[in-house]
């Protein structure tokens, strides 16, 4: 699915406002959902989770489970549902691969080292852009 826009063109008349007819024609916003528009997600976001887990077992998280890391997020997702809240995709699967390590030690959310699990982020994320510009 593709989604344009262009600029309302409102101009404020008292407290309502009118809408007038474009003076130019130059596009604002073009953004692409996750449906295969442009390359098969599919192999990329797997591509991507390998990654993760390849780095997670490289800090010697040997039993570290894509798995567990999904029903993390699916958990996460419904914890702040709860409570009216919501994340950032990027939040999401940061705060999963925190609680994947979690899983795997004694630790606690604040004992877990930030830099690991941004560095762990960090693989997923350029494995997936790579991925992307692979399956282009």
């Amino acid at each position: 699915t593709v989604l344009l826009a262009w600029p309302s063109n409102l101009v404020a008349h008292g407290l309502s406002t009118t809408p007038t007819l474009p003076t130019h024609k130059r596009l604002h916003l073009l953004t692409f959902d996750l449906d295969d528009t442009i390359f098969p997600i599919g192999p990329v976001v797997a591509e991507a989770n390998d990654a993760m887990i390849s780095r997670l077992q490289t800090f010697g998280y040997t039993d570290a489970n894509n798995d567990e890391i999904v029903a993390a997020s699916k958990r996460i997702r419904n914890e702040l549902r709860e409570v009216g809240e919501a994340l950032t995709y990027t939040d999401l699967r940061k705060q999963s691969i925190r609680r994947e390590i979690m899983r795997l030690t004694d630790l606690k959310h604040h004992q877990v080292d930030d830099s690991v699990v941004e560095d762990v982020f960090d693989s997923w994320l350029s494995t997936r852009h790579a991925s992307a510009d692979k399956y282009l």
